[in-house]
């Protein structure tokens, strides 16, 4: 990897951004070099220099200038609307009694949850824990089993009180 704007592991094109020395790695080097506008400010010099600004104020004002370069062009399939289920239970539990980091991962999990219903949910519920205790570690969050099992099974009771407990198609 061959950088001239790659000084003593500092980038200085977002150093020049942020007025203010910012540090690069490997990666982020690599992606700049292989992405739009290679060695220049683009998505990857716009991060970086955003990420090193301590000032709330000077951040906020990077990010206005910066923002188009920040939007994703790609957009992944849009899953329709749930209608509510275990799932969108589960998911409004864990907010307001766990965490308020939820991924997309998790929120796909829900929507499958909701989709195929109560009793799909009991049956694969050990699957379903795994698959949750891999999203929390990625969000670095604390996961307990039993507990988890136990909103699950509370998630389960209030879709079938509200009538949404046999999934959709």
């Amino acid at each position: 990897m061959i950088c001239e704007f790659l000084e003593d592991e500092k980038c200085l094109v977002s150093s020049r951004m942020a007025e203010r020395d910012v540090l690069a790695n490997p990666s982020a080097c690599e992606a700049c070099l292989s992405g739009k506008n290679p060695q220049g400010v683009n998505r990857v010099t716009a991060s970086l220099a955003i990420g090193s600004e301590l000032d709330r104020g000077k951040q906020q004002k990077m990010l206005a200038d910066y923002r188009h370069l920040l939007r994703s062009k790609k957009r992944g399939k849009r899953m329709p609307k749930s209608p509510g289920g275990p799932g969108t239970e589960l998911v409004w539990l864990i907010k307001k009694f766990a965490t308020k980091k939820i991924c997309g991962r998790c929120i796909a999990l829900a929507y499958e949850m909701d989709q195929k219903g109560c009793d799909w949910v009991k049956e694969n519920r050990e699957d379903i824990l795994d698959e949750m205790e891999i999203n929390a570690k990625k969000l670095k969050v604390i996961f307990v089993r039993s507990v988890v099992t136990r909103l699950i099974t509370i998630s389960c009771w209030v879709a079938k009180k509200k009538g949404l407990s046999g999934g959709f198609t």
